[in-house]
């Protein structure tokens, strides 16, 4: 299930920066962040949750922690996949004897030992 909590206006409100002043775009127009309660409702509705707007002295966690307590509990199982089939050995033998016969063929001055 999926609870959301809105926090914040619908007119919006600039987001302050810690060092002082306010978030800009690329452009330089100040960033307002607005609170969409209609997405958020429509998220929770679809996850089986609830919506829930935080007030000021109520952040909203309340409400949400109840239903989540409140929820049935129950087990998942899981399962393991460990049955690999391994096919970079293959590759792995014929690189390996390909390097063996470079090594062997060529000195490490790069002359060719057969001339």
């Amino acid at each position: 299930q999926v609870y959301t909590i809105g926090i914040g206006s619908p007119e919006g409100k600039p987001i302050p920066l810690p060092e002082g002043g306010f978030l800009k775009d690329k452009d330089g127009n100040m960033v307002v962040s607005k609170l969409d309660e209609r997405t958020l409702v429509e998220v929770a509705k679809a996850g089986g949750g609830v919506y829930v707007k935080a007030g000021n002295s109520d952040f909203g966690l309340d409400a949400v922690v109840e239903r989540i307590h409140n929820l049935e509990k129950q087990t998942y199982k899981s399962v393991v996949f460990e049955d690999f089939d391994e096919q970079y050995m293959y590759f792995f033998a014929i690189a390996l004897v390909l390097f063996i016969l470079d090594f062997l063929i060529v000195n490490r001055k790069g002359k060719n030992l057969f001339k």
